[in-house]
C-alpha cells in the first residue's frame, strides 16, 4: 500500500486527529480557534473519508459521490479557517461493513487489518509532533468503530504498554459530539476514566465569542446534518458551560496518569492571582518548558486573591467572573456556586473538603484552571480572607490552635494579638502612637508593618488543607515557598493529618530581607550605605550584615520599623518565619550571593546542601532586519512623544526596567548613561535612554526617589546635548503608554530587540532577570557587582564580549589590601580568588586573611573605615572606566549589531530556561522524589 503521510508538513504547531471529516468541527473547533496560536498553524488529518454515509442519501447516489462531497467539505472547512489539512483516504465502517449495522457493536479485534493500516500511518505522521506539539484524538463516547480504532492507534503509539510516556505528548481527549449529548457527565467521566486512566480531569474552552463563526463552519458540511444536529451541539455547550456560556470539554490525564518525576507541583505566593516581579518570570518560564512539564503533569499555584491594601501593587477586581477572565481561567469552585455550576469540573468529595476548609477558617476558596492547550494542568487556588483582617489585628477561627502548634512543633512562638493589620496606615494616629511608644521603651516583642508575614500565618492552614484536598492519595508533590508570604504554608502541611502523601517541601530563597532593607537606605541614614563598600563586593554577606548593623546603623523614628528586621532577628515576625525555613526538606537559592545571605539568618542552614537554581533567559527571535525596524519605530515614538529628534544610524538606545527601589542604583545608571554620551561625542553619535518602571503619590518612598532621579536627569541632560533620558511611568510599557499618551505601536520584545544596552548597576539585587531579557537581542549588558547574576555571567564562554561587570566592591578592597599583598602576607590569595575564600559557608570564612600583624579583626575594620567622601570619588572612577568599557565593546552600526545579536543569542542560549531547568531544577526535584521514581518505574507483577 501507498502511504498517504507521504509529504507532512511537520511545521504545524498544533495536530488534530479526526476519524470523519465533521468531528473537529463539531467537538472540538473552540481549541482550533481559540488557542494561542493561529489555525493556520493547525494540522487536521482525517482518517476515514472515503464514505458511503449521508444524511442526504436515498440510496441514489454511489460512494464515489458521497466521498467526494465528504472531501470537499472538509477542504472547504481547512480553507475557510486557513489552517492545514491532509486526508489519509481509508474507508470508513460505512464501506468496510456494509449492510451490516454494525458501527458499534464490532471489536477491533474483528477489524485487525483496518487497524494495522491506520497504526502505519498515523505513527508516520505523530512522530514528528511526538513531545512537542499538542495531539487532539477522541474520546470515542459512542463507541463508534472507526473512532475507537483511531483513539487506541494513537494511545499505541505515544505511550507505552506499562504506561509510561516517551515525553510529555500533549494528548487532549475531545467529546465526540454529537454522541456525548446523549450521555450524562458521570457516564461521560466513567468512560474518560476507562479510556484514559482513573486519574483524569475536564478542561472546558470557551465558545460564547466565537459560537456564531462555529455555527458557520457546521453548516458547511452539509452532507452530516439532520434536522436536530445543530440544536443538539447548542445543547451540549450550554450544559458544558454550566448555564452561564457555551463551551466544548477536553479530557487530560491528572498527575500519576503517567510515570514522571513528581505528580503535582505547588508554588505559593502573590503570583497565583497576578503577574508580578521576577517570581512571575520563572513561573511562567518554567509552565512554557517542555522539561518543566514532562517532570509532571500538574503546576497548582496557591495565593491571596487580594494584594494588602496599603501595597503599590493592590489591584482593584471585580467579581470572580473578572479576576478569572484576567488570569484566562476557567472557574471550577467558588463558594458562591450552586451544585448544579460545579457539578461537571470537580468531584463531589472535592466540593465537600472545600465547604468545610472554609468553614473551619473563615475564608472564600476559588479554585481555576488556565485555558492551555497542552496537557500540563495549571491551577490556581485562591484563598480571599479580607474577613480575618481588621484595622486593630488579623484573626481567623483557627489561627491560636496553629499558632501553638508552630511553637511546640517548629519553635517558632507568635502572638497574633500583637500583629499590627495591613490597613493601618501611616498617617494613622493609632500608628504614630504605636511608633513613639515602641522606640521610647526600646519594646523587642514587636512586629513589623509587613505584608508577607500577616498573610502568610492567615493563608497557611487553608492551602494547606486544600492543596491536601486537590492530591490523589498516591500523587507525590513538591510544594515550593519562596518568602514570609508562602513559608508558614509549608509550616502547616507538615500539621495536617494526611501528612503520610508523599509530598515534600522546597525553601527556594529569593531575597534576604535584611540585605534589602541594608541597601535600600531605609536602615541607614541617607546616604550612609554608600559608604560601605563591602555592600559592591562579592564575599560573605553573613560578615557584611553584622558588620553593618553593629557600626553604621541607627536608629530613628523614621527608619525604626525597617530597622527591626536587623536589630532583633530573634523577635522580628518576618525574620522569625525565615529563620526556621531550614527545616523544610530542602533549600535552593537563587544565586551564589544570596545563598551566602541565608547563613546569616539561622545555623541551621549550614546543615543543608544549598543547591543553585538560577533563572534562565528567553531566546527572543531578532533577525538583524527586526531589531532595525524595531530601533527606527523606538525612535520615531520617541520623536513624536518626547520630541526627541534621533535618527537611527547615530544614537545608542539603553534600557533599564525595574522597580522603584533605591537598591535597584538608578542614580547610577543615569551617570554611566552621562558619562557614555559624553565620550561619545566625539563621534557624534546620541545616546537615549529608557528608564521604565511605576510609582504613584501615595507611595512616598518611590516617589520620592523618581522625584530625585528627574531632577537628577535633567540637570545631565543640560550638561550634554546628545543625551536624553526619559522616565516612564508605565512598568506595562510599550503595550500599555503612559496616561495621556499616544499608542507606542510596540510589544515588549520589539523594545528588546531595539535595545543597544541594557543596564543594571543595582546596590543589592537578588539576581535580575530584566537586566538579561534582551541579551538574545545583542544588548550589552552592564551590571555591577551588586547583582546576583554577575557570578553566573562571569562564568560564561564569550561573556567578554556582551558583558561589562562594574565592580565597586573590587575598587575598594584592591586598595585596602594593597599592602597586604606585597608583604607577601595574604596566604596566596590574590584579588581575584579573594571572593572564593570569602565565600566559604560558615561564619570565619575571612579568618584565612590577615593583615602584616596576623590581626583578623583589623583587617575588616580597615575594610569597614572607607568614609562616605572616599566612597563619592570611587563612584564616579568606577563608573567611568564603565562607560569606557562599555564604548568598546557597543555596536554603531547596522553590521556590528547584527554580530552582537549572534554573540549574545549564544550566550542566552548557555544560560536559557531550558538550559537552567535541567541544570538546576529537575535533578533537585528527582533526588528529592528517588524513592517515588523507582516505584514508578518498577514493573508490575502479574
Amino acid at each position: 500500500m501507498v502511504s498517504m503521510a507521504t509529504g507532512l508538513d511537520t511545521q504545524c504547531a498544533r495536530l488534530f486527529i479526526s476519524p470523519h471529516p465533521d468531528d473537529i468541527v463539531f467537538s472540538c473547533y473552540g481549541s482550533l480557534v481559540n488557542a494561542p496560536a493561529n489555525p493556520t498553524d493547525a494540522l487536521i488529518v482525517t482518517v476515514f473519508d472515503r464514505s458511503r454515509f449521508s444524511f442526504r442519501n436515498d440510496k441514489c447516489y454511489s460512494d464515489e459521490l458521497i466521498t467526494g462531497w465528504r472531501r470537499d467539505e472538509d477542504r472547504a472547512f481547512a480553507k475557510l479557517l486557513g489552517c492545514r489539512h491532509m486526508s489519509l483516504g481509508l474507508p470508513d465502517s460505512s464501506i468496510r461493513n456494509a449492510g451490516q449495522n454494525t458501527d458499534y457493536q464490532k471489536s477491533i479485534e474483528e477489524e485487525k487489518e483496518i487497524h494495522e493500516i491506520v497504526r502505519a500511518e498515523l505513527e508516520i505522521i505523530l512522530n514528528p509532533f511526538r513531545g512537542r506539539s499538542p495531539i487532539y484524538v477522541p474520546l470515542a463516547l459512542g463507541s463508534h468503530i472507526d473512532h475507537r480504532i483511531v483513539r487506541q492507534v494513537i494511545q499505541e503509539i505515544l505511550i507505552d504498554s506499562d504506561g509510561v510516556t516517551h515525553k510529555p505528548h500533549l494528548l487532549l481527549y475531545y467529546e465526540d459530539l454529537p454522541y456525548a449529548q446523549a450521555r450524562s457527565d458521570a457516564a461521560i467521566r466513567k468512560q474518560a476514566e476507562s479510556a484514559l486512566s482513573s486519574n483524569v480531569a475536564p478542561l472546558l474552552v470557551d465558545l460564547d465569542a466565537i459560537w456564531d463563526e462555529k455555527l458557520a463552519g457546521i453548516r458547511v458540511y452539509a452532507s452530516q446534518l439532520e434536522a436536530s444536529t445543530v440544536s443538539t451541539l447548542k445543547q451540549h455547550a450550554e450544559h458544558v458551560g454550566g448555564g452561564l456560556r457555551r463551551a466544548e470539554r477536553l479530557w487530560i490525564c491528572k498527575p500519576g496518569a503517567f510515570k514522571s518525576i513528581v505528580d503535582t507541583t505547588v508554588w505559593i505566593g502573590w503570583e497565583a492571582a497576578r503577574t508580578l516581579g521576577g517570581h512571575s518570570t520563572v513561573i511562567s518560564a518554567m509552565l512554557d518548558d517542555a522539561g518543566f512539564k514532562s517532570a509532571g503533569t500538574r503546576t497548582l499555584l496557591v495565593g491571596p486573591l487580594d494584594m494588602p491594601y496599603d501595597s503599590a501593587a493592590f489591584d482593584v477586581h471585580g467579581d470572580v467572573f473578572d479576576v478569572a477572565a484576567r488570569l484566562n481561567a476557567e472557574i471550577l469552585y467558588h463558594t458562591t456556586f450552586s451544585p448544579r455550576m460545579i457539578r461537571s469540573t470537580i468531584k463531589e468529595t472535592l466540593v465537600t473538603a472545600f465547604r468545610k476548609i472554609e468553614c473551619d477558617h473563615g475564608v472564600e476558596l476559588i479554585l481555576l484552571r488556565d485555558r492551555r492547550q497542552d496537557t500540563h494542568v495549571v491551577e490556581r487556588l485562591l484563598i480571599d480572607f479580607q474577613s480575618n483582617i481588621s484595622l486593630r489585628r488579623m484573626n481567623s477561627p483557627s489561627l491560636r490552635d496553629f499558632l501553638a502548634r508552630l511553637a511546640k512543633e517548629m519553635e517558632l512562638s507568635i502572638d497574633c494579638g500583637l500583629i499590627l493589620p495591613s490597613p493601618m496606615t501611616r498617617g494613622d494616629y493609632r500608628y504614630r502612637r504605636y511608633l513613639r511608644d515602641t522606640v521610647s521603651t526600646d519594646r523587642t516583642e514587636y512586629w513589623h508593618r509587613d505584608n508577607d508575614s500577616i498573610y502568610g500565618i492567615l493563608l497557611a492552614q487553608p492551602a494547606a488543607e486544600s492543596v491536601f484536598a486537590l492530591l490523589e492519595d498516591e500523587e507525590t508533590c513538591g510544594l515550593i515557598v519562596q518568602e514570609p508570604v508562602s513559608i508558614p504554608t509549608a509550616y502547616a502541611s507538615h500539621f495536617c493529618e494526611n501528612r503520610s502523601k508523599k509530598m515534600r517541601t522546597i525553601f527556594y530563597v529569593n531575597e534576604i530581607r535584611p540585605v534589602a532593607n541594608l541597601v535600600d537606605g531605609s536602615v541607614i541614614p541617607e546616604g550612609a550605605f554608600e559608604s560601605i563598600p563591602a555592600l559592591d563586593y562579592d564575599g560573605p554577606m553573613s560578615t557584611i550584615i553584622q558588620k553593618c548593623v553593629a557600626s553604621e546603623a541607627r536608629v530613628t523614628p523614621r527608619h525604626f520599623l525597617d530597622l527591626a528586621p536587623l536589630r532583633h532577628i530573634s523577635s522580628h515576625l518576618n525574620m522569625k518565619i525565615l529563620q526556621h525555613a531550614w527545616k523544610l526538606d530542602r533549600a535552593i537559592s537563587v544565586s551564589e550571593k544570596v545563598r551566602d545571605e541565608i547563613r546569616f539568618l539561622d545555623r541551621g542552614f549550614d546543615k543543608k546542601d544549598i543547591q543553585l537554581f538560577t533563572p534562565g533567559v528567553r531566546c527572543i527571535e531578532c533577525p538583524a532586519t527586526r531589531k532595525e525596524q524595531c530601533r527606527r519605530l523606538l525612535l520615531s515614538y520617541a520623536k513624536y512623544t518626547w520630541n526627541s529628534s534621533l535618527d537611527s544610524e547615530n544614537t545608542v538606545t539603553a534600557l533599564r526596567i525595574s522597580r522603584a527601589v533605591t537598591a535597584k542604583g538608578f542614580h547610577r545608571d543615569l551617570k554611566l548613561m552621562y558619562s557614555c554620551a559624553k565620550n561619545l561625542q566625539d563621534q557624534e553619535k546620541s545616546v537615549l535612554f529608557l528608564l521604565v518602571t511605576s510609582w504613584t503619590p501615595s507611595d512616598s518612598e518611590s516617589f520620592d526617589l523618581i522625584s530625585s532621579l528627574s531632577h537628577q536627569a535633567k540637570a545631565l541632560c543640560s550638561m550634554t546635548s546628545n543625551l536624553h533620558i526619559q522616565i516612564i511611568n508605565q512598568y506595562a510599557w510599550p503595550e500599555y503608554p503612559e496616561r495621556g499618551a499616544r499608542p507606542t505601536g510596540l510589544s515588549r520584545d520589539d523594545l528588546l530587540c531595539a535595545a543597544d544596552v541594557s543596564i543594571a548597576l543595582s546596590t543589592y539585587d537578588s539576581y535580575n532577570i530584566a537586566l538579561l531579557e534582551p541579551l538574545s537581542c545583542g544588548a550589552i549588558c552592564v551590571l555591577s557587582g551588586g547583582c546576583g547574576a554577575a557570578r553566573r555571567v562571569s562564568h560564561l564562554e564569550g561573556a567578554e564580549e556582551i558583558f561589562v561587570i562594574a565592580d565597586f566592591g573590587a575598587e575598594v578592597v584592591g586598595d585596602r589590601i594593597a599592602h597586604l599583598r606585597e608583604s607577601n602576607t595574604t596566604r596566596k590569595h590574590n584579588i581575584e580568588d579573594l571572593s572564593l575564600s570569602l565565600g566559604a559557608s560558615s561564619n570565619n570564612e575571612i579568618c584565612d586573611i590577615e593583615d602584616s600583624n596576623g590581626d583578623h579583626q583589623h583587617f575588616i575594620d580597615s575594610v569597614f573605615a572607607l568614609t562616605h567622601a572616599e566612597k563619592e570619588i570611587i563612584e564616579p572612577t568606577v563608573i567611568d572606566r564603565s562607560a569606557r568599557q562599555l564604548i568598546a565593546k557597543l555596536p554603531l552600526t547596522a553590521a556590528q549589531r547584527s554580530f552582537k545579536i549572534e554573540k549574545g543569542l549564544a550566550l542566552a542560549k548557555q544560560m536559557s530556561w531550558k538550559h537552567e531547568i535541567e541544570r538546576g531544577l529537575l535533578p533537585i526535584l528527582k533526588e528529592l522524589f528517588r524513592e517515588e521514581v523507582k516505584e514508578k518505574r518498577a514493573p508490575t507483577s502479574g
